[in-house]
């Protein structure tokens, strides 16, 4: 778990974002080789996909508090 929070706050610094969203993790979780994304991948997650939801997790559009 330690391990998984410390992928998706680099996920995050990456990208400039100053929280760690949902979708930070599901695309740390896509980018190693495990039951998690295999699961995710066989639900038609795809890297791409986590990759465009991470980059909008700070978006005024994605629904977030200002």
């Amino acid at each position: 778990t330690k391990a998984l929070f410390t992928a998706a706050a680099q996920e995050a610094d990456r990208l400039g974002h100053q929280r760690i969203a949902t979708a930070h993790v599901v695309l740390a979780l896509m980018r190693e080789e495990s039951a998690a994304s295999s699961f995710l991948r066989s639900r038609g997650i795809t890297l791409e996909a986590a990759s465009v939801a991470a980059a909008m997790a700070e978006s005024p559009l994605a629904g977030e508090d200002s």
